[in-house]
């Protein structure tokens, strides 16, 4: 260098060797321009090789690189064995997965690998009957091996049991404990609302009761609940005489003040006038069906429809074929319609009660005699005696029974024997409703027998027949050709069977018909 330094200078002023150093070594740190790395800083010299650090843990790999100084990519100590992974280095804490992670080309070495267990029902909890070891959990195996039952989901240690006091299935959410197996009387199903009483829980139902019960644990009791069973109506009483409008009802558990429990006012905006418009009485012909109103007033609809005048009244009505015929308070009848062989035109005399056939009509007098007046007396004449005190004509039979209970039967029908409260006319003879509210109907083989009761009452025409229980319920039987015996629910005091029709009066006296409606006879004026 010093050769070249003075080939360099010659024709220069003589500079000594030391000078040049000197000027070459400005930081005099012994390291020469153009090598040392900073000449104004004697810490820094020429450049070093470093370990390069390529994943910051503070050591290099095998891999090397020429820095003046070391930076955040380069490191003084080696012996990296995976200079990718920041977690790998020489005295790195050894984990377990499968890795060398402390570089003594040992993976694993000095840890425990844990134990997984087989969960077969999925709820997270394992059985010690099935295992295997990974350091990393394996699909279908977990850590806990506390399951009291693998094919149970629902049973593991944090299954919860409530107590059951009442034994109703439901137990007491707020005092449920968590185990494998309840204690005695625990149930896994909570909810229940009141632990002492077995009706009342989530799966009963919620009831209209004075006590306003949460039956069903839902939070809402009775009205406020739209499941709750018991609700009747409530009819407004406008004009508060204790009868209500049947137009102006809610359907709910209990009334107010403004509602009653009944539908039985004529008249909501009169305090005067409260019962009268109300059926007691319903006759159902062939095409046609007659009502009486609680004041005497009849009123028909069907073909034909009409009436008698409203100012006429009357204590019992019979339809028949086309016509219809009542008997007044002073025992004279009056009848109206479509005339037949002078069916509308009754005998002079003085009647309790009248029953109209098809185009015949028989009427039984004060001391229980019949007379008939209309077609069927050409083909015979009823009794003559007196003391009869039923009366039942058919299409073309006449039924009758006197004070004794037995049963006669003319025109051609025949009567059953024994003692009976009531007479009704069938298909091809007479019927019998006795003390014990049983019917027999065995002159009849074209409708089928009669159920067993006990009845009340029943009625029949021609081919169909009904039966009214004590409960009120109808039973219906025999010819259904348009629904006939498709008898409603509902609670009924009276009932009358026309020719394809049926109709029947409410326990609170309101009309219902059913059966063939062409000629509207099942449908009654409205109330």
């Amino acid at each position: 260098m010093f050769a070249l330094l003075s080939a360099l200078l010659t024709g220069c002023a003589f500079i000594s060797d030391d000078a040049l150093l000197a000027r070459l070594d400005l930081d005099g740190d012994g390291t020469y321009r153009p090598d040392d790395c900073d000449d104004a800083d004697p810490e820094l010299g020429a450049e070093r090789q470093w370990f390069v650090d390529a994943d910051g843990d503070g050591f290099g790999g095998a891999a090397t690189a020429w820095r003046c100084v070391l930076d955040s990519t380069t490191s003084a100590i080696g012996g990296d064995c995976d200079d990718a992974s920041a977690a790998i280095f020489p005295g790195a804490v050894e984990v377990c997965d499968g890795l060398d992670d402390d570089c003594d080309t040992v993976a694993d070495d000095g840890v425990v690998v844990p134990t997984w267990y087989f969960d077969g029902d999925g709820d997270g909890y394992g059985t010690p009957f099935n295992t295997v070891q990974d350091c990393e959990e394996v699909a279908g195996y977990v850590a806990s091996d506390t399951d009291c039952n693998d094919a149970d989901p629902a049973l593991n240690p944090d299954t919860e049991w409530f107590p059951d006091a009442d034994l109703d299935g439901f137990g007491d959410y707020a005092a449920g404990v968590r185990a494998c197996e309840g204690p005695d009387g625990y149930t896994r199903v909570a909810g229940d609302c009141d632990d002492s009483t077995p009706e009342v829980s989530p799966d009963a139902a919620e009831l209209c009761d004075a006590l306003d019960q949460d039956e069903d644990c839902d939070g809402l009791v009775d009205d406020a609940d739209p499941d709750a069973t018991g609700q009747s109506n409530w009819y407004a009483d406008g004009d508060v005489d204790g009868f209500g409008d049947a137009h102006d009802s809610v359907l709910s558990c209990d009334g107010d003040a403004a509602r009653v429990d009944n539908r039985r006012d004529c008249d909501d905006d009169d305090a005067g006038v409260t019962t009268g418009c109300r059926w007691v009485q319903v006759s159902a012909g062939y095409s046609h069906t007659c009502g009486r109103h609680e004041d005497g007033t009849v009123e028909c609809w069907g073909y034909p429809s009409t009436s008698p005048p409203a100012s006429q009244t009357f204590i019992d009505v019979s339809a028949g074929g086309s016509a219809s015929c009542g008997v007044h308070t002073d025992g004279s009848i009056t009848c109206w319609g479509d005339a037949h062989y002078a069916d509308t035109t009754p005998p002079a005399g003085t009647y309790t009660r009248v029953s109209f056939g098809f185009w015949t009509v028989c009427a039984l007098d004060g001391d229980g005699a019949i007379t008939c007046w209309g077609h069927s007396l050409t083909l015979g004449a009823p009794p003559s005696t007196p003391g009869f005190t039923g009366l039942d004509l058919g299409l073309t039979i006449g039924c009758a029974l006197q004070a004794d209970g037995t049963v006669v039967g003319w025109w051609g029908a025949t009567a059953p024997a024994g003692v009976f409260e009531d007479v009704n006319s069938i298909y091809e003879g007479c019927a019998g409703l006795d003390a014990d509210g049983e019917i027999d109907d065995s002159q009849d083989t074209f409708s089928g027998v009669a159920p067993d009761g006990p009845f009340v009452a029943y009625d029949s025409d021609t081919d169909t027949s009904c039966a009214l229980a004590a409960s009120g319920g109808v039973t219906c039987w025999g010819y259904d050709a348009y629904g006939e015996t498709e008898a409603p629910s509902g609670t009924f005091a009276s009932i009358s069977v026309g020719t394809y029709h049926v109709c029947a009066i409410t326990d609170d006296g309101f009309m219902t018909c059913w059966g063939q409606a062409d000629s509207g006879a099942t449908t009654p004026p409205s109330e």
